[in-house]
């Protein structure tokens, strides 16, 4: 039997090293993927980046490739960074170097052998989805290198069978872990946890990635306190050698171990385990059922095994468990949601269910033939700006006219349109699929996703899953849509209501203005009136007009007859207006004007900008004490979201308004006014303005001054 010598196993912690870097080279490996991984490396358009993807699945040799990359240049950082800074040159050397299989073990212990390295292999990967999965619930900032560390955790094993062969096959057939490390201990005087702690340190890698790999088969009770990664590959070990094997067990070790609470749990076990067996399947790597100790999930049948019973049976329920969980988050979708947020929720739900990192919609316009991108939240984002004639060749419109799954992989890069490129860079993610969001009855658009790599091994099998989803999607949208549908209609009703009532009561009101309008123009036709009363008269017979105009003109724009929009001289318009307050008696409050000359004409409606000036200077009026003074300023033109604008200031030097007010200032019933309604005409006021296409602000100067500032558009808010 061969022996580790004592230059190769070490006792102290403090030594670097346990072997050379060329014995590490002969440790054994999968023979596909390294079969794989040699040929791949040959091919001339082969990039590094692809290589890598394909080595992260293999301990072993991702293993050698860390030391081969040590001793070329010495390396920190993730694992991740490390893979980038190599080059194919350096893998292809470290595979030429690893020795065949069929080299290392003789004819008798080779079937052996291949089922502990299928084995083994299969656990390592599903630790290693398994870990990745539970750091991002936990929101860990390493959640892509604990993938790593799921899969390295158990390399010390690797390292024994590869140096010890068929003694150490021997060893580890019908013997409990506890019972081995004591073994290997009395044998090898190291264990495989320590090995593989040696070997990680021996990669500079962080210190949990080595806890993890010594301290993941110790007791739950013991490492409660343990670092989190410690803990969940813990979780994640027992699962996939078979101590967990029910759904309950393994959300009481969420809930011990992780502290997690986590209501998809189970969902959560399903996605990492399926992606462990979609690449299993795409290496093509047989693992009969009884080489399985995990036992939360049944294997998937192989393409090549004849289908059985059993075989179908265990592939319903994996099926059947998918649409359970689909079902399950969508029943949260709320259809009375805006459409941003049942957009957030399909977008939750899409990453829970599959991993998705985007979602985008796109609504089917029947009339005008095309696709229009689905996100009133975001007006300037592309999927909104974007409109996709169905005559244009793309995923999305590809999707929704041969009503089926289109994704971007099955494709080369050559026939993608510039609209599904342009889509990949806004995702971030080279990896679409698009799907019909649709039924029988209605074609409601399409729904694209945006994924990692890890779809393309996922894809044969979710693909079923995902169109069941956009089914469900479709449901809460079209139920969304009725809900809006009905509320647009109730709309128009109480809209045609109060069209209505308001017709009839200007028409009323038009009555007694007529004839007090009457009235006026035969008191004026009286010649012993004196200039003053004449010029009183003439006033009111002005201002019975403007009513009578301004009742006509909201009549009008009811049912959109008019453009009042006409070019205004504001300071000629503002005299106007003070010469109405000029002619009252009973003005105790002194009125100036400050009016800047070099203000252009600007575009707008006269009579609502003449109603807000009343108002405003009318309440600067009644709220000031006798001798105080209301100043009307325009100044020139400011910039405010790419317009140009013009302003005018109201400015009063009376007793000011309470800090309790300003919240509420254009909210009906805050008027200080005494026997007055409620301050309903500032609340007017911001409506007659902002229809106008401008804003208005209220400010609080010094001495308890109060200030309101107008600020309107030159050109006409088209």
């Amino acid at each position: 039997m061969d022996t580790f010598n004592d230059d190769r196993v070490v006792e102290s912690a403090d030594d670097s090293g346990w072997t050379s870097p060329a014995s590490l080279l002969n440790w054994a490996t999968l023979p596909r993927l390294a079969l794989k991984l040699t040929r791949a490396c040959h091919l001339p358009q082969t990039e590094h980046s692809q290589l890598c993807a394909l080595l992260q699945y293999e301990p072993a040799q991702l293993c050698r490739y860390l030391f081969t990359l040590q001793a070329a240049l010495p390396l920190t950082g993730t694992i991740t960074e490390r893979l980038q800074r190599g080059h194919k040159h350096l893998l292809s050397r470290t595979l030429i170097c690893a020795p065949r299989l069929d080299e290392l073990f003789p004819a008798a212990t080779l079937p052996e052998a291949e089922h502990f390295l299928v084995q083994h292999w299969i656990e390592s990967l599903q630790c290693a989805f398994l870990g990745r999965a539970f750091a991002r619930v936990m929101e860990l900032p390493d959640a892509e290198d604990v993938f790593y560390a799921g899969l390295l955790y158990r390399v010390g094993e690797l390292a024994l069978l590869a140096q010890e062969k068929q003694d150490y096959l021997a060893l580890v057939q019908g013997t409990d872990p506890t019972r081995r490390r004591q073994q290997e201990t009395e044998l090898y005087r190291i264990d495989a946890n320590q090995l593989s702690q040696r070997i990680l340190q021996q990669l500079n890698l962080p210190q949990w990635f080595m806890d993890a790999a010594l301290f993941h088969d110790q007791p739950a009770e013991r490492i409660q306190s343990a670092h989190p990664v410690t803990r969940l590959i813990h979780v994640a070990h027992r699962i996939v050698c078979g101590d967990i094997r029910r759904f309950q067990d393994a959300q009481r070790a969420f809930r011990t171990l992780l502290n997690l609470d986590h209501e998809h749990g189970e969902m959560l076990l399903e996605s990492a385990l399926n992606q462990s067996f979609d690449v299993m399947e795409s290496l093509a790597v047989r693992c009969p059922p009884e080489w399985l100790r995990q036992r939360l999930l049944p294997l998937p049948p192989l393409d090549n095994v004849a289908s059985t019973l059993d075989s179908d049976l265990q592939q319903l329920r994996v099926e059947r468990i998918q649409i359970k969980n689909i079902l399950s988050t969508t029943l949260w979708l709320d259809a009375n949601a805006d459409s941003n947020g049942l957009l957030q929720q399909l977008q939750r739900s899409a990453y829970l269910l599959f991993g998705s990192r985007q979602l985008i919609l796109f609504r089917y316009d029947d009339e005008q033939q095309c696709l229009r991108g689905e996100n009133p939240a975001l007006e300037d984002a592309f999927e909104t700006a974007v409109t996709l004639p169905l005559q244009h060749k793309t995923l999305v419109t590809d999707c929704l006219r041969e009503q089926k799954a289109v994704a971007s992989f099955h494709r080369s890069s050559n026939t993608l349109s510039v609209i599904d490129l342009e889509l990949m860079q806004y995702c971030r993610r080279q990896f679409l699929v698009a799907l019909p969001v649709s039924d029988e009855c209605q074609k409601w658009g399409c729904m694209v996703l945006a994924f990692d790599s890890e779809i393309l091994n996922r894809y044969n099998m979710w693909q079923g899953a995902l169109q069941f989803f956009a089914q469900q999607a479709h449901q809460a949208l079209a139920l969304r849509d009725a809900r809006r549908h009905w509320q647009r209609e109730t709309a128009h009703f109480e809209r045609k209501t109060y069209e209505h009532r308001f017709k009839r009561t200007a028409h009323e009101i038009n009555n007694p203005l007529s004839i007090a309008q009457n009235h006026l123009s035969i008191l004026l036709s009286e010649r012993q009136l004196t200039d003053t009363t004449r010029e009183h008269a003439a006033v009111a017979v002005e201002q019975i007009d403007s009513a009578s105009h301004i009742l006509q003109s909201a009549i009008e724009r009811m049912h959109g007859d008019i453009d009042a929009v006409a070019p205004v001289n504001i300071n000629e318009l503002i005299q106007d207006v003070l010469y109405l307050f000029s002619t009252q008696d009973d003005l105790e409050t002194n009125i100036v004007s400050t009016l800047d000359e070099r203000l252009p004409t600007i575009y707008i409606d006269e009579n609502y900008l003449r109603q807000v000036l009343i108002n405003l200077i009318k309440n600067a009026t009644e709220c000031c004490d006798e001798g105080n003074t209301v100043s009307v300023i325009t100044r020139g033109q400011v910039n405010l979201q790419g317009r140009r604008h013009v302003v005018i200031q109201i400015q009063d030097d009376g007793p000011g308004l309470p800090e309790g007010m300003l919240d509420a200032l254009f909210v009906d019933t805050h008027s200080r006014k005494p026997n007055q309604q409620g301050g309903m005409g500032l609340t007017i006021v911001k409506d007659l303005v902002e229809e106008m296409g401008g804003l208005i602000s209220f400010q609080r100067l010094e001495d308890t001054q109060s200030l309101f500032t107008l600020y309107l558009p030159v050109q006409p808010n088209r």
